[in-house]
């Protein structure tokens, strides 16, 4: 074989694994129909064991974490802890009510609460054939991680709660403090004129995204970060009646998760940014209900991965 065929293999083979690198890098938007006919749409991409990733808000659709999912598989297979790097298949989920996963706006009291949500969620990982995966919260979600891991503990083999809220509510006491020392009068101002726009009606969604937007200086470390965060967040939408009904349900829920939670076997890790403005006790508060859940914390504000990604990648590495 000559110089130029020799090269011209190696191209082919180097230009053969971009190829498949790159359509394995590529998220695939699949759905389900659920027993009381809700069609579920969610994300899924990667290789290995599966990990459940569920959206916060409450309200917001899957596509905001899609970023974190990307930044673990770009990160964790740069470890190597004597043994093989970790991989994972990511599956992201709209909730019911939100993003593709449409409800009709009269059948939202009805059909939207924790257990029809968690109920979904075992309908698809039976669905997709897996015996158990680990299961990730971002905010909210961590909430509705810890539900599930009350009604069926056995499908979860890990748990991470991913800047979750404590279910005392401190947090929201924090954020309210953090807001004010925060942001400028003119910001201030702006929130105010949005807080009084929701309550006149209009189209709440699209209010309710602009506040969360104003927002992002409280949820973030470095004011620098900013155009990061708002790089995410540009696809997302909020259901703001699902919002309401899944907040009303955490007061419902309450007592059902603070009684069941401490009898969960799982590994879990609390995964908290020291700057997120619910505070760090949040992160103790929920470890009291799961003394043997580990704390990891980092650097950052709400939205870790964005913010530090080798330091989000490096507390998974651990916990896996």
């Amino acid at each position: 074989m000559n110089n130029y065929q020799t090269h011209k293999k190696n191209y082919l083979t180097i230009a053969f694994f971009l190829f498949a690198s790159i359509c394995q890098a590529q998220w695939k938007e699949e759905t389900y129909l659920t027993d009381d006919s809700v069609r579920i749409t969610y994300y899924i991409k990667g290789t290995g064991a599966p990990m459940l990733i569920i959206p916060g808000g409450p309200g917001y659709d899957a596509s905001y974490l899609l970023s974190l999912a990307d930044t673990l598989a770009k990160e964790l297979p740069s470890y190597h802890n004597k043994r093989e790097p970790l991989q994972f298949t990511y599956i992201i989920p709209d909730l019911r009510g939100t993003g593709k996963s449409k409800i009709a706006a009269g059948d939202i009291e009805r059909k939207v609460n924790f257990k029809n949500v968690i109920t979904d969620l075992e309908q698809l990982r039976k669905k997709l054939g897996y015996q158990h995966w680990a299961v990730t919260g971002h905010s909210f979600g961590g909430l509705l991680a810890q539900y599930y891991s009350c009604l069926f503990p056995e499908a979860i083999d890990h748990m991470v709660l991913l800047s979750t809220p404590d279910l005392n509510w401190n947090w929201n006491t924090n954020i309210g403090l953090h807001k004010i020392s925060l942001l400028t009068p003119v910001e201030l101002a702006l929130l105010d004129t949005l807080q009084s726009k929701m309550r006149k009606g209009g189209n709440i969604d699209s209010l309710k995204l602009a506040y969360d937007r104003a927002m992002l200086p409280v949820y973030i470390f470095q004011r620098a970060d900013t155009l990061k965060i708002m790089e995410i967040l540009k696809e997302v939408t909020i259901n703001m009646a699902v919002f309401n009904k899944m907040v009303a349900e955490l007061y419902g829920n309450y007592k059902f998760i603070t009684v069941n939670l401490p009898a969960i076997k799982m590994p879990v890790m609390i995964l908290h940014g020291r700057m997120d403005p619910m505070g760090e006790g949040v992160a103790y508060e929920n470890q009291k209900l799961i003394p043997h859940a580990i704390i990891s914390f980092s650097n950052n504000g709400h939205f870790l991965w964005v913010e530090n990604s080798y330091q989000v990648g490096n507390a998974f590495n651990a916990f896996f």
